[in-house]
């Protein structure tokens, strides 16, 4: 028995030209949106750790003793004195690296009691071939993000 002319279906030259537009289509969208992920996670890694700063200087005027942000390889910690136990710890990705450019800072932030910052320098964040810049400035312990 043969087939009737009037059979409607897709040939497999019909849906091979629809699914490489189907995945070209889908192609386009995924690198563009990769290199946005890579920039929304370190905004978010940067104010977050602004945000801790901005509590280690407040913990340090509310307590009127001395506390620092001392980072370490895949986290930081808040702490009043070397003595008392660590008010906070927060672990990052292992693909953030903090780098100081200040020799005198350490690797450290230390608020003093009235809320100055210790030592001024320059801190510059990591994240894949990405970088933000953060600079403490001697004096009310103010800083900010480039």
């Amino acid at each position: 028995m043969g087939r009737s002319n009037n059979q409607k279906g897709f040939t497999l030259v019909e849906m091979l030209v629809v699914l490489s537009i189907f995945i070209l289509v889908s192609s386009v969208g995924y690198f563009p949106f990769q290199s946005y992920y890579e920039k929304k996670q370190l905004d978010y890694f940067v104010k977050r750790l602004e945000q801790d700063l901005l509590f280690t200087q407040l913990y340090a005027i509310s307590h009127e003793k001395i506390t620092t942000l001392d980072v370490y390889g895949e986290f930081y910690t808040i702490r009043n004195a070397l003595n008392e136990p660590m008010i906070l710890r927060r672990y990052y990705p292992k693909e953030f690296y903090i780098e100081f450019y200040n020799v005198n800072m350490g690797k450290k932030m230390i608020f003093l009691a009235n809320g100055n910052i210790y030592r001024s320098g320059t801190v510059r964040i990591h994240y894949k071939n990405k970088k933000r810049k953060m600079v403490f400035q001697l004096g009310k312990g103010r800083f900010y993000c480039e």
